[in-house]
C-alpha cells in the first residue's frame, strides 16, 4: 500500500468516526395519559340551524375511554431546541355539523393551518393566543371553502365560532420544537426522534390542567410512561 493510499484511508476513517460521533443520539417516548371517568359527558341543545348542526351537541371537553385513557391531552418535552433544517408539519381544522374537528391539536411554530368546512352555514374561526390576543378572525361562509393561515409563535391558541355556535371550541398548542403529540381516543401517545437522555415531560388538558413527569429516554430504544390525573 502506498503512503498516499494509506493517508487517504486514514482520513476517510477519521471522517466517518467524526460523522458518527456528530450524529444525534435519538430515542422514542411512548405512553398513556389516564384519568378517572368522572361524570358522563353532557350535551347542549341547539336552537338554530338544526338541519346542519343537529338538535343537540355532545360535550367533548372531557373524553375518557372505558379503560381510563384520556383523549385530547397534549404531551411535550421541555428544554429542547428545533433541529437544524426542520420544516413544520401542516395541520388541518375542519368544521363538521357545527363542530371543530379535531378538537385538540399540537403544532410547531411556523406551521400552516388549513381551515375547511363541510357545513352549508356561516362559521367564523376566531383564533385567540393566550387569554386575549386575537391572531385572526376569518369567515367561512359555505362548504368547500379552504383558508390557510400560519401559526407563527409558540403558545396556546383557542379557536371559537362567533356566529351563534357557542359550543364550537378547539385548541392548538404551538411549540418551538417538534417534540409533542396529542393523545388518541385510548389515551396513548408516541414521540419519535427524541434526543436521548433525562427529560422533563409535561401534559396539558383543557379541563384537567397540567401534569409533569421525568423520564430517561434511551438511545435507539423507547421509554414508556403513564401520566395520571
Amino acid at each position: 500500500m502506498s503512503l498516499r493510499t494509506a493517508l487517504t484511508l486514514s482520513a476517510a476513517v477519521l471522517f466517518a468516526s467524526r460523522s458518527a460521533a456528530d450524529e444525534p443520539r435519538l430515542g422514542t417516548l411512548a405512553g398513556e395519559v389516564r384519568a378517572h371517568a368522572g361524570q358522563p359527558a353532557g350535551s347542549q341543545r341547539v336552537a338554530r340551524q338544526r338541519e346542519v348542526c343537529g338538535t343537540e351537541v355532545a360535550d367533548e371537553s372531557l373524553l375518557v375511554a372505558p379503560g381510563g385513557g384520556l383523549a385530547n391531552a397534549v404531551v411535550w418535552v421541555e428544554g429542547l431546541a428545533r433541529p437544524a433544517g426542520f420544516s413544520p408539519r401542516e395541520i388541518r381544522l375542519d368544521q363538521r355539523r357545527c363542530r371543530f374537528v379535531p378538537r385538540v391539536m399540537s403544532a410547531t411554530a411556523g406551521a400552516a393551518i388549513v381551515f375547511t368546512s363541510q357545513d352549508s352555514v356561516l362559521h367564523t374561526v376566531h383564533a385567540v393566543l393566550g387569554t386575549s390576543r386575537t391572531l385572526f378572525n376569518i369567515a367561512i361562509p359555505f362548504a368547500g371553502l379552504t383558508v390557510t393561515k400560519r401559526l407563527g409563535n409558540a403558545g396556546r391558541v383557542h379557536f371559537r365560532c362567533d356566529v351563534g355556535h357557542t359550543w364550537m371550541s378547539a385548541w392548538a398548542l404551538v411549540f418551538d420544537h417538534p417534540y409533542h403529540a396529542v393523545t388518541g381516543p385510548d389515551g396513548s401517545f408516541r414521540i419519535d426522534g427524541l434526543p436521548a437522555g433525562p427529560r422533563r415531560v409535561r401534559v396539558w388538558h383543557e379541563r384537567l390542567g397540567e401534569r409533569s413527569a421525568d423520564v430517561d429516554v434511551p438511545e435507539g430504544g423507547a421509554a414508556r410512561m403513564v401520566v395520571r390525573y
